[in-house]
């Protein structure tokens, strides 16, 4: 499958490093992915793909969606939303912008329940039949530098819960 995948490439931020795990999932399945920021829209002219994803519907998705005719020529649409885009409030403009590019999308993937509930706060029936659900997940990986291991501070059979969170304040 040929898939686009539209994201903010602001300097270490989540979504470059989201951007980065689910482009490397779908390569890892086999998947031919471009990743492009939103700036790189001309290097998709005259392409098309299977798929489109944009993360966020007003960073990339209403550069996907400029108008009723989206800007990449793809079979289906998939918005990805970020927290931004589900609990901050926004300008009416951008929220309207938002509003139109959730209605556009074929499908609608968020985070987490709390993220669809909302989304659906938001944006009501026209989100409701779109939204999935696909949890964020880690995997803790060993690490040769250092002597500092999972069984050494959980006593080996003990179950590990990573909990990263209070990065920012949403």
């Amino acid at each position: 499958m040929r898939i686009c995948f539209v994201a903010p490439t602001t300097h270490l931020s989540g979504n470059v490093t989201t951007a980065e795990r689910i482009c490397a999932l779908l390569q890892q399945a086999g998947h031919d992915v471009l990743q492009i920021a939103p700036s790189d829209m001309a290097s998709t002219t005259g392409k098309e793909f299977d798929c489109c994803f944009y993360l966020h519907a007003l960073r990339c998705g209403s550069v996907v969606w400029k108008s009723t005719d989206p800007s990449i020529r793809a079979k289906k649409y998939v918005l990805i939303l970020g927290g931004t885009d589900a609990n901050e409030k926004h300008h009416a403009d951008s929220e309207a912008e938002m509003l139109r590019v959730v209605e556009t999308s074929d499908s609608i993937v968020c985070f987490s329940d709390a993220m669809v509930a909302a989304a659906l706060s938001k944006w009501g029936d026209c989100a409701r039949s779109k939204l999935v659900v696909i949890s964020q997940s880690i995997a803790p990986c060993p690490n040769d530098h250092s002597e500092v291991t999972l069984d050494s501070l959980v006593g080996g059979t003990s179950p590990v819960v990573l909990l990263p969170a209070g990065l920012r304040p949403v």
